[in-house]
This record gives C-alpha cells, structure tokens and sequence, in this order.
C-alpha cells in the first residue's frame, strides 16, 4: 500500500483505457485504485473519473455511476457520473423517439398514397413559412452563436436539419390523418417529441456544454 502502488495502478489502467483500448480492464484497475484507502484522494478522484470513462465506452454509464456512488469522493465526480448515466438515459429514448417520428412518417406517406393525397401532401410540403422559419432557427441561431460567442454552427445545422425532416412527417402526418382528429394530436405530440430529441441528440454530438449549460 502506498504512492507506488496507486501510481501504478493508474499507469496501467490509462495504458489498458487509451492506448490499448481494454475498456474492461482498464475499469477492473482503475476501480481499485478508487477504492483504495492508501492512495491519495486526488489519484482516486481521477480513477474515479477514468473509471466512468471506460464504462461509457463499453455503453455501461449507468454502472459507473452505480460504482462511484458508493466511493468516498469528491461530491463533483458522483455528480458528473450521474449526469452521464441520466445522458445515455436521454439518448437512447431520443433514438427511439426519433425511429417512431420515421414510422409514423412512412405509415403516413403510405395512407396518403392509398386515400390519393399526395398532391396535398407534397403542398403542404412547399409552403415557405416553415421553411422560412427553419432558415431562421439554423443560419440566424448560428451566425448570432458565431458572432457573439465564437461558437461552432455545426449544432445549429444539424438542429435545423433534423427539425426539417421532423416538419416533413408532421405536414404529411396532418394530411393523411386530416379526418382523425386524435391521430393528429397524437402524430403532434411525437413530432414535439422528436424535434426535442434532435436538439439533444445535436448538442450531445457536437457540443456537451450546451447541455451543461441547460443542467443536462
């Protein structure tokens, strides 16, 4: 027990973690230099945090929070790992949010094939206003996050990309169920749904401060 012993230690999980890429041996060592009572609080703090590392990589966030909990450290590591596991939480109903948005999209093309309402769906799909307004989200949000804070558009573009496709199978959503009017709330609702999910998905992707910056 000792410096030795804990420097060591975390030598060989960074090697297992970054350059061997042994993302489950690289947790096994660094775990145990977190809950090692000899080594120094800062060593095992960052343990701690290469540990919820390795955990993410092989998809198991919520485990390393689990893992870290119950450690006796620094309140902000417990806190960052939560936040992770409550991330890939969020990602994975934002994935399926989405697949359900493109379901519903297809389902809805389909029956506007079979009641002949293409031509009004593909209307509905040029109106300018929308599109307008999505210009405005994508370019205006970007150039003012650009020129105010140096911040990168790619977030912006990729929001406003996938809140276009989202407008897409709302408009044929709302055509092809223009009789059914507890189909469209439905069909409103997930598109709300979906169009929150592009804007995590977008922030987790391209830049996670934003969602620091939301408590997310």
């Amino acid at each position: 027990p000792g410096l030795v012993r804990a420097e060591a230690r975390l030598l060989v999980g960074e090697g297992y973690l970054s350059r061997l890429n042994r993302l489950r041996d690289a947790a096994r060592v660094l775990r145990a230099l977190a809950e090692d009572p000899a080594a120094p609080s800062d060593l095992r703090s960052l343990a701690a945090e290469r540990l919820v590392d390795a955990r993410a990589g092989v998809g198991e966030e919520r485990a390393g929070a689990d893992e870290v909990r119950a450690m006796p450290l620094d309140p902000e590591v417990r806190q960052n790992a939560a936040v992770r596991a409550r991330r890939a939480r969020l990602r994975v109903a934002a994935r399926w949010t989405l697949a359900a948005c493109a379901g519903i999209g297809l389902f809805a093309l389909a029956w506007a094939a079979r009641e002949r309402r293409v031509k009004e769906v593909l209307r509905a799909w040029r109106r300018p206003l929308p599109w307008a307004q999505l210009a405005i989200l994508t370019v205006g949000g970007g150039g003012l996050a650009k020129v105010y804070d140096e911040h990168d558009v790619e977030p912006f573009v990729a929001l406003g990309a996938g809140v276009a496709a989202v407008y897409l199978v709302a408009s044929a959503w709302s055509v092809a169920m223009r009789d059914r009017r507890w189909a469209r709330g439905v069909g409103g609702a997930l598109c709300f749904a979906a169009a929150l999910a592009v804007s995590f998905l977008a922030m987790d992707a391209l830049d996670v401060m934003m969602l620091e910056g939301i408590s997310l």
